[in-house]
């Protein structure tokens, strides 16, 4: 029966009417079946500038701005991640315009299935003006959008979208209240991502607070500021530029640089840069630079390779260095002045580095410092320390001033500190007074090359017969500190043509003599500011003496109608260096012993007192 009544249907049109209707009615039940859902995309609206207040209407305060990751919106991302290897189930593949596995788009909506970008250490920016092209950035690909990433917040309630398919394995992020809500709202982040997929300039804009808006309480995330920091270098001084940095320095030896990082809180709106030598006599040019940088923020800053906890002093070594004062006036008291807080708790990184004048002054290097030094030319590390000092302070000539910065310091606690670093006795001030019969001790330095003695046996029995013992010692570079040290310390005096030699007063006790003979030429003031300042204020009893022109070499050299001998103004009007080439580097002295007697009774009186 079924079959006729089919076969006579067919011959009609009516057949072929109701067929049509069953098809009808079987497609649509499959296209509104949950099962078979196939949604439209959700296209992102574009988000306008400004904070909504709590009572409606918006702010008129523009704000900073920043493009927001989106966040994967399984739980948990590693078991989602979708787009890594095929594709999510729900993203056709051509709407993925070769975007790299692991990587979510920036903008649309908050969230769908992916791993979140910042599992992957990276994150992600749009191109200037929108479309297509993007790029990636972190740890190992250079800076993303400025400031640290900003959580994506969860939905705050909205519409209820309809239910749909998850992919398989992935479990629903719960919502911020849990059920059905939270699951619709998964969803509906996850089809808003796939809208933001179309070739679209729009991107999600996320207002971030100004630090106003910080301060009178507006808003709730939490964001850099823009704070322009005060520069850590002082250029100032006339003898030194130090920079001084503390949190996050990094430094680059092999590029000759120095990095200070500010806070992660904080934003550099405006980077400085300085090139700077790094001794204390910083108008010779062939002392070496270094370069200081003050970042933006972090992530700008090349990652660690070797991480320190104590602070960092960068200084050079070249310059004027192999001759004992300057050894002394340009590295070493800066270096105490520099370092001598920290305890021992510093390290020490030189350019220039000379390892001669290490192995030579290793005591006191040691003394200062319980790390080793670093060759900061040959270096390669990137070196992370919680303060770096790039520079040396200095003061003046061969002396500390107690007032100027880092206060607290005089040139007696220096020749203490000397001592003690190289285990001389304890500094028990010198006095004869109750040893009358006991003749002082008295070091005659004789200069070997400029300003010698050119009849030093004669000046050597001349001060035996006023009533002191005699040793005459010539000094070299290459001298053993430590057991020149100890001579010195056994001596109650020093005496000697000015030069580098009296630089070892360092090592005498308080209360001991200095008999320093000054050279013709009118260089009292000069000798004064190099060695009798600095011996009056470690405590030393100072004496001076200045030849008569008849002592002097120059008088046979040039003659008595001379300039150089009638008119020494007239030198010292050409410049420093004619007074250096005439009266430093070509005059010896023959001593007129009786004229200098008055002058050694007097030191020997003082010492018997």
């Amino acid at each position: 029966m079924m079959k006729s009544l089919v076969r006579s249907l067919s011959k009609s049109n009516v057949g072929a009417g109701l067929l049509a209707g069953i098809f009808l009615v079987l497609l649509t039940y499959f296209t509104m079946s949950e099962q078979f859902v196939i949604r439209a995309p959700n296209y992102p609206r574009r988000v306008r500038v400004g904070r909504r207040r709590p009572g409606g209407g918006r702010s008129g305060r523009r704000r900073e701005h920043s493009v927001r990751e989106v966040r994967g919106g399984c739980w948990p991302a590693a078991s989602c991640n979708r787009w890594r290897g095929g594709g999510d189930p729900l993203l056709p593949p051509t709407l993925g315009f070769g975007l790299p596995g692991g990587v979510a788009a920036a903008g649309g909506g908050r969230g769908g299935y992916g791993a979140a970008p910042e599992a992957e250490g990276k994150a992600v920016q749009p191109s200037v003006g929108g479309g297509s092209a993007w790029k990636l950035s972190g740890p190992d690909l250079g800076p993303h959008v400025p400031g640290r990433p900003q959580e994506a917040p969860a939905a705050a309630g909205g519409a209820r979208g309809r239910r749909g398919t998850r992919a398989p394995g992935c479990r629903r992020s719960p919502g911020p209240t849990g059920g059905r809500r939270g699951r619709s709202e998964a969803w509906t982040q996850n089809s808003s991502r796939l809208g933001f997929l179309q070739r679209s300039t729009e991107q999600e804009v996320v207002s971030t607070p100004s630090a106003k808006d910080v301060e009178q309480g507006g808003g709730n995330e939490k964001s850099n500021q823009s704070i322009e920091l005060k520069p850590v270098c002082n250029t100032t001084n006339r003898r030194c530029d130090v920079c001084d940095m503390t949190g996050d320095a990094r430094i680059l030896g092999s590029n000759s640089t120095v990095l200070y990082v500010p806070p992660p809180e904080i934003i550099n709106p405006k980077p400085q840069e300085w090139k700077i030598r790094v001794q204390s006599r910083k108008h010779l040019p062939w002392i070496k630079s270094v370069t200081i940088k003050s970042l933006r923020g972090p992530f700008e800053a090349p990652p660690c390779t070797v991480r320190h906890n104590v602070p960092a002093v960068v200084f050079a070594l070249g310059g004027l260095i192999g001759n004992t004062w300057h050894d002394f006036s340009d590295v070493i008291v800066p270096l105490y002045l520099t370092s001598r807080r920290f305890d021992g708790e510093v390290q020490f990184i030189i350019t220039d580095l000379k390892p001669w004048w290490v192995e030579k002054y290793n005591v006191i290097l040691k003394k200062l410092s319980r790390y080793e030094i670093i060759d900061f030319d040959s270096d390669k590390e990137i070196r992370c320390y919680p303060r770096a000092l790039v520079g040396l302070w200095s003061h003046r000539d061969f002396g500390i001033l107690p007032g100027s910065p880092p206060e607290g310091y005089t040139m007696l606690d220096f020749r203490l500190f000397i001592r003690e670093a190289y285990s001389l006795p304890k500094d028990v001030p010198i006095s004869y007074r109750d040893r009358p019969e006991k003749k002082p001790r008295l070091m005659l330095i004789n200069r070997w090359q400029r300003r010698r003695w050119m009849n030093v046996d004669e000046v050597a029995k001349s001060v035996e017969e006023l009533g002191f013992e005699v040793v005459v010692v010539e000094p070299k570079m290459d001298v053993n500190l430590t057991e020149f040290a100890k001579v010195v310390d056994s001596c109650d005096g020093l005496m000697g043509v000015h030069g580098a030699g009296l630089t070892n007063i360092v090592f005498l006790r308080t209360n001991a003599t200095l008999i320093q003979v000054v050279p013709y030429g009118k260089l009292e003031s000069m000798v004064e500011g190099f060695i009798g300042w600095a011996a009056r204020e470690m405590k030393l009893r100072y004496f001076e003496y200045t030849i008569s022109v008849e002592e002097s070499s120059l008088l046979e050299k040039y003659g008595r109608d001379d300039p150089v001998i009638q008119d020494p103004d007239v030198v010292h009007m050409a410049g420093w260096r004619a007074v250096g080439q005439i009266y430093m580097h070509n005059q010896d002295v023959k001593l007129n012993v009786t004229r200098f007697a008055p002058t050694l009774l007097k030191a020997l009186e003082l010492l018997r007192q």
